[in-house]
């Protein structure tokens, strides 16, 4: 369909000729628009089919695996809209060629809109061209042949008839593969189209896995637990990624069935000091990944206790303690401000002194949660009794 683009004078063809023949060139370039996107779209979903069909039928550990079952399916897609639809648009369709094009498929016009298209727009003169008499009455028969034609006719979309059916073939694959297992098809979709996103394979929802993401108190216990929707499974394991960066591989522990019959693994860290990630693999199913935070629990690094009065003493001391060391002692009728700072944020914290009410602490002003103080006034009941503790709780519950 393409020709050379020329510089030819096209104002001595006749109009009729010139309107039908531009109505046949847009007409051609939208056939070959649709015929280029339905095959673009056709092999696109083919190759998503593809790829879904592969990510579902292996077990795959590796993102560099999906990233590069993306990636054939992005390239293969990029070559297809090249082939079909950029390559075939960025073709020069002349009057002169759209002629032709037309005149292959009916010998019957002998050739006269073309011959005329060409010997009008011509720039080579009279001599070379010919009589001017046998041009006119050339054009004549042109511009009745012209006035025949129907663009629609001559271009229409029976070619593009096999793509529009791949692609509906296709589409129905895909809304068949929703319509019986919605959520596995949309998670192997977004696998492929997202092949660094944290998102299990297929069969994930096998696995019933307990806690899932945490946050641990820094030497605490910690047991996962795994329960498999399948009873066929006998063997599970957890990979486990350190803060190396690699990922481990460990068996989990076989334990006594469900109430279903399902089987069911775990493993017990009896003390955990640094945070992970983990993911299960059990049958065919891999988990996504969870994460494992450790934090530390709040921990008192120290008190600032001050005694201010009784005013008959005029007497005011401040005395820095470490959490070992911080004794109420002072004259009976001191005001004392107890200011207690944790190792880390806290989000509340009281303070209990035997035989008396338990009193919230109030946050230290730029101490960022920090640092919490309380006021009491020694009496004869504090004087005697002395025993007092601080409890506090973290943003996470410790």
């Amino acid at each position: 369909m393409s020709t050379l683009v020329t510089t030819q004078d096209f104002s001595a063809v006749p109009r009729p000729i010139i309107d039908k023949l531009k109505a046949a060139v847009r007409r051609a370039r939208l056939v070959l628009a649709v015929k280029g996107v339905l095959a673009w779209l056709s092999i696109t979903i083919a190759a998503f089919l593809i790829a879904m069909a592969v990510d579902a039928s292996f077990v795959i550990f590796s993102n560099s695996v999906r990233f590069a079952l993306s990636a054939s399916v992005l390239a293969v897609s990029a070559f297809a809209f090249y082939l079909f639809v950029i390559r075939p648009l960025s073709l020069s369709l002349t009057l002169t060629g759209i002629a032709r094009l037309i005149e292959l498929r009916h010998p019957e016009l002998e050739e006269r809109i073309s011959s005329a298209v060409e010997l009008l727009s011509s720039s080579d003169s009279a001599d070379l061209r010919g009589s001017e008499q046998l041009i006119g009455e050339l054009s004549k028969q042109a511009v009745g042949q012209a006035l025949d034609l129907s663009p629609e006719r001559e271009f229409d979309f029976k070619a593009a008839r096999p793509f529009l059916m791949a692609t509906l073939a296709a589409g129905v694959v895909i809304a068949l593969l929703f319509a019986i297992w919605p959520a596995a098809t949309g998670r192997l979709m977004n696998r492929i189209i997202a092949p660094f996103a944290n998102i299990g394979n297929v069969r994930e929802s096998d696995l019933v896995i307990k806690p899932g993401d945490i946050v641990v108190a820094a030497g605490d216990p910690l047991r996962i637990e795994l329960t498999v929707l399948d009873q066929r499974v006998s063997a599970a394991s957890i990979r486990r990624v350190g803060l190396d960066g690699k990922e481990r591989a460990e068996r989990l522990k076989a334990i006594s069935d469900d109430a279903d019959g399902y089987p069911r693994f775990q493993l017990s860290l009896p003390k955990v000091t640094e945070g992970f990630r983990y993911r299960i693999h059990a049958g065919g199913a891999v988990s996504q990944y969870f994460d494992v935070d450790v934090v530390p629990r709040p921990e008192i690094t120290g008190y600032e206790i001050t005694f201010d009065g009784p005013e008959y003493l005029g007497y005011s001391e401040t005395v820095r303690r470490d959490a070992d060391d911080a004794d109420l002692e002072g004259p009976l009728g001191c005001r004392v401000t107890i200011s207690a700072t944790f190792a880390n944020a806290v989000e509340s914290a009281e303070l209990k002194i035997a035989g008396q009410d338990t009193l919230a602490g109030s946050p230290v002003a730029d101490s960022g949660g920090r640092t919490f103080s309380w006021t009491v006034e020694l009496d004869d009941e504090l004087v005697a009794c002395r025993t007092w503790s601080i409890s506090a709780e973290d943003q996470f519950g410790f």
